[in-house]
């Protein structure tokens, strides 16, 4: 499965291609400067480990270049496939390339007999409404007053039609959340 646009195209990412590989951590660097802080290779052991086709896709600009990369996770026998990262180049954003991303994932997963994609992000910098507070107090109220800053990747989720379903409680520590959200992918 190839998407194409004009601008760049999306394909699995496989273990064959070292110099796309290194690409990726190259993008990961740029894109994640604090989880990564110049390390490369923490980048690249991170893309080798994910590389396998069916666990992520790269998107690419007309020069082949790597522009955004995505990871996600399916469990054979389970009906819902999991987003865990997705990574745009600073330069890239707000074209399109995350949410192409997504689609083409969320048609890779439906391919494979899912009907829900779920995506989980953390808040460990206190971008959200909910950073800080002990949300095991009134978790429903909480979640339907739920709010972030536009630039955690929750926003990014919720624009493109994901729900906020849950969450896991002090996942990074006291008040550092991870939130689920989750799109139904078919139509039955």
């Amino acid at each position: 499965m190839t998407a194409h646009t004009a601008l760049y195209t999306v394909d699995p990412l496989g273990q064959e291609d070292a110099a796309l590989l290194r690409g990726v951590a190259d993008l990961l660097v740029v894109a994640f400067p604090t989880i990564y802080a110049g390390d490369v290779t923490q980048a690249l052991a991170d893309v080798v480990q994910f590389a396998p086709e069916d666990r992520s896709l790269v998107a690419r600009d007309s020069d082949g270049a790597p522009i955004g990369w995505l990871r996600m996770e399916h469990f054979k026998g389970q009906v819902s496939a999991e987003i865990k990262l997705v990574a745009v180049h600073p330069t890239r954003r707000h074209q399109g390339v995350g949410r192409t991303l997504v689609m083409a994932a969320e048609e890779r997963m439906r391919a494979n007999g899912c009907i829900t994609m779920l995506a989980t992000v953390g808040d460990t910098r206190g971008r959200t409404n909910l950073y800080g507070v002990d949300v095991t107090e009134d978790a429903p109220r909480l979640l339907a007053a739920f709010a972030c800053h536009t630039d955690h990747p929750a926003g990014f989720f919720l624009e493109i039609g994901y729900r906020l379903v849950g969450l896991l409680p002090d996942a990074y520590g006291p008040g550092k959340h991870d939130l689920t959200l989750a799109r139904r992918i078919t139509k039955d």
